[in-house]
Order: C-alpha cells, then sequence, then structure tokens
C-alpha cells in the first residue's frame, strides 16, 4: 500500500517547471511516482491520488500520454464517428 503523503506545493512547481508527466512517470516507475493502481486494461487506468482531497479520490486517465491541449478536447459526433 502507497503512504499517503501532505501535497508539498513548492516541490509540485519544481516539477512542474523541470517538465515531465507525472502519470508517465507513474508508468515508467520513476521514485516518487508511486500511487496505488485500482484499474489497468492496457488501454486506460485508474489509480489513488496520493494527495487526495477525499478519501478514495482516484484518477482515471488513458495509458498513451496526451498532451494537454489535445487531452481538454473532446470529440464531435462527427469526429467520433
Amino acid at each position: 500500500m502507497i503512504k499517503h503523503v501532505p501535497f508539498d506545493v513548492a516541490a509540485c512547481k519544481c516539477r512542474i517547471r523541470a517538465g515531465g508527466c507525472f502519470i508517465c512517470g507513474f508508468l515508467a516507475g520513476e521514485p516518487g511516482m508511486e500511487h496505488e493502481l485500482l484499474y489497468d486494461d492496457g488501454l486506460h487506468m485508474a489509480f489513488l491520488s496520493r494527495h487526495p482531497t477525499v478519501r478514495g479520490y482516484a484518477l482515471a486517465v488513458p495509458r498513451r500520454h496526451l498532451p494537454e491541449r489535445q487531452a481538454a478536447r473532446r470529440p464531435t459526433d462527427e469526429q467520433a464517428a
């Protein structure tokens, strides 16, 4: 079981400025990027947040890295067809 730790704002800012995606880091097994995996079907995964705002707070994400702009877009019915 992963130990939940208080959120460190300064460390988070450093990681963001240094680049890298925490989800990709988790998938690569990078130290400090551990999360408790709940589900993995090879395309998507769900895991508990190390810094939960509420008990059981989980994230569901695609395994494939999506740049921020691409992830924010939702396909229209025409694009999905």
